[in-house]
């Protein structure tokens, strides 16, 4: 949460706008580049009944570097922490949703700032008493607080520290906070049993029940082992599936999940990317992305499908709620262990029921209940329901094209076509040669690099379609 930014930001504007400005005739611009597109969506909601524009949105053939050229182009000084090499400008460089990396940087290029917090948070650990800090040490597997003190100590003593990429969140200064986020590592421990984290996730499904009112509950199914599981853990207490086709799909898997709902008697939504966001249009313009792009191949194939299944229900996104239910578990990996079990964007309620569940849970649930699996789960290890190719590892192609022929000649075919259009990245699954940050959607369990990526997609000018 950002009781900071609510307060000092969001709370002042909103005010200043209640009484200066008519709806009517305002139009708040918000500085939300395409690469932010969730914060959008949650600011339009929240800005309501104001008009809410972001053009950075639409220009996605600029990245970070290509907006502070333009700045600089135009005369607009750069700002001395961008100067300093910090992801972000909050707060003097000392803003508390900031990692070790920054830290560690503050600590190098403004010393007195650094020391100006570490005194800060000295006196707030003593003022309320008790042992609370900006910084947590997650070496060992375990979390502990970590003080700026031991903090700079520790980098003063050893130098290269664990958590050396770690650069933490910015504070999403005019987007409203996620209200109902909780500290993954606040919640209290559970009890091991299988029995009693399915009483858990049931409770959890009714608090959300209780507290939102929604107008529906969907289980979000990609046919995959985690989704199948939780599919069946809710299914009397959901009021459909949604399956999100993305189109570079293995069709046994959209057999698997149509054939699933009908045996227990679930409705399916299946959706699918909107006209100009397909994946053959896709990379057919830009090539196949590498893991940089993989996130804009999330927004473009899975979160607009998930966008046309919002309308279908909301129809006052200030009134009403429309609640997901997804199959994440901390234990899948280090991005997902910092997950937390209710995460609201604007009208939807996203809920992962099973996240404190373990690889022992799942697999004693799956034989308890005798819990069907996908072919394509047991031959490939992923649910084969999206083969953008961001993250594919070495080998998967041959992989595929010994399960499903059909699917890899797809693929040889898509690869001929980019070939021809003239695109440099033209081999699907073979990371594209530049150097980028890989970012994974909320939905993609198996988009995990294995190593350091060295590449990124090629340039995804204009990739995005009107909003």
């Amino acid at each position: 949460m950002d009781p900071c930014s609510r307060i000092l930001k969001r709370e002042h504007l909103r005010q200043w706008l209640d009484e200066h400005c008519d709806p009517a005739r305002t139009t708040v611009y918000l500085g939300i580049d395409w690469t932010e597109e969730h914060r959008f969506t949650k600011a339009a909601g929240f800005w309501n009944p104001w008009k809410v524009e972001s053009p950075l949105l639409e220009r996605t053939d600029l990245d970070k570097d290509a907006i502070l050229a333009w700045s600089e182009r135009e005369g607009i000084p750069l700002q001395r922490l961008y100067a300093f090499g910090m992801g972000h400008a909050n707060c003097g460089g000392g803003c508390v949703k900031a990692g070790m990396a920054h830290f560690k940087r503050l600590l190098r290029v403004m010393p007195e700032r650094y020391a100006e917090w570490e005194t800060n948070e000295e006196e707030i650990r003593q003022h309320i008493g008790k042992d609370v800090t900006i910084l947590r040490d997650r070496t060992g597997g375990s979390v502990t607080p970590l003080t700026l003190r031991e903090f700079r100590e520790r980098v003063e003593r050893d130098g290269q520290v664990e958590g050396d990429d770690d650069w933490g969140a910015a504070c999403n200064c005019f987007t409203p906070a996620v209200e109902d986020e909780e500290d993954p590592q606040s919640l209290p421990e559970l009890p091991s049993t299988l029995d009693e984290v399915m009483a858990y996730s049931y409770s959890l499904i009714e608090r959300v029940r209780a507290e939102y009112q929604p107008v529906a509950v969907l289980g979000l199914f990609s046919g995959g082992n985690d989704s199948t599981s939780l599919l069946h853990l809710v299914r009397d207490r959901i009021d459909a599936a949604v399956h999100v086709n993305t189109g570079i799909g293995i069709e046994a898997t959209r057999e698997f999940v149509r054939s699933t709902c009908v045996s227990w008697g679930l409705p399916l939504i299946e959706e699918h990317p909107p006209p100009g966001c397909t994946y053959d249009e896709l990379v057919l313009r830009y090539g196949f992305p590498g893991p940089a792009g993989h996130q804009m191949m999330y927004i473009r194939l899975k979160e607009r499908a998930l966008r046309a299944v919002r309308r279908r229900f909301i129809t006052q996104p200030r009134k009403e709620r429309l609640v997901y239910l997804a199959g994440i578990r901390r234990q899948e990996s280090v991005r997902r262990s910092q997950r937390t079990e209710v995460d609201r964007q604007g009208s939807v309620i996203w809920v992962s029921p099973m996240i404190r569940w373990t690889d022992a849970h799942l697999l004693e649930y799956r034989e308890r209940f005798d819990v069907p699996v996908n072919e394509v789960s047991a031959h490939l290890h992923m649910s084969g329901e999206c083969l953008c190719g961001a993250f594919a590892k070495a080998g998967e192609k041959e992989m595929i094209r010994f399960f499903y022929p059909e699917v890899a000649e797809r693929l040889d075919g898509l690869e001929a076509q980019v070939r021809a259009a003239g695109q440099p990245a033209c081999v699907w699954g073979q990371r594209p040669p530049t150097k980028g940050d890989a970012v994974a959607g909320r939905l993609c369990s198996s988009c995990v690099v294995e190593e350091e990526p060295v590449e990124a997609p090629v340039p995804v000018a204009a990739l995005a379609s009107p909003l």
